[in-house]
């Protein structure tokens, strides 16, 4: 890993080495793209869920409150 990439050649396969190092660049921004595409995709997943838990955590607390008033209300 480095931000330097050298390449040993003559002038008569200047172009080849050009184009292959145009591809393993191409190749590595198509990783690097899909691996934050699929972290994207986790945290919004992750966030939905939170989300869902949080909503159900407040259903369950309000019922238990309503319960509660309801039957403190009858003392």
């Amino acid at each position: 890993m480095g931000d330097k990439l050298r390449l040993v050649t003559s002038i008569d396969d200047i172009e080849g080495k050009i184009d292959w190092a145009r591809q393993v660049i191409e190749r590595t921004n198509q990783g690097i793209d899909e691996h934050n595409k699929e972290i994207k995709a986790r945290e919004a997943q992750t966030e939905e869920e939170l989300h869902r838990r949080t909503s159900e955590e407040k259903v369950s607390v309000d019922t238990i409150r309503d319960s509660l008033r309801k039957r403190l209300g009858a003392f």
